[in-house]
């Protein structure tokens, strides 16, 4: 270790400290100024390279996949016209099931209730004509 280094004071880091924190913003302050100076004598170049780099950052960051030709014109509307007729048919489908459970329901006890005595006295019938 150096003798300077060791002997160095708080107070010393605190001067370097400041001292280099006048010189960067200093630097900075001074390349402000030239960038100004630079934008206020050439703005037409300026402008157009902003707009250039906002072009191609808004296509790298915006890009996205056109559609085929296939789904823009068969299956987008093809899928459109299915939900539109899904959402018509649905209600009448539900409207003809309940119709049809019901007049299932009705005739399977229509059959338990009359065709039973029916079938009976058709086979007594049929009985009766063997005999003949």
């Amino acid at each position: 270790m150096n003798e300077e280094t060791i002997t160095d004071t708080p107070e010393d880091f605190q001067t370097t400290a400041s001292h280099a924190m006048q010189d960067a913003r200093q630097t900075a302050e001074q390349a402000y100024a030239r960038g100004e100076a630079y934008v206020r004598q050439n703005p037409v170049p300026v402008v157009l390279g902003a707009l250039f780099v906002g072009f191609l950052l808004g296509m790298l960051l915006g890009r996205r996949e056109e559609p085929t030709f296939r789904e823009r014109y068969v299956d987008e509307p093809v899928n459109q016209m299915r939900d539109v007729l899904h959402s018509i048919f649905s209600p009448v489908a539900e409207k003809i099931h309940e119709q049809y459970t019901g007049a299932k329901d009705a005739a399977s006890s229509f059959e338990s209730r009359n065709v039973n005595p029916l079938l009976s006295e058709a086979r007594r019938f049929g009985q009766k004509l063997r005999f003949w």
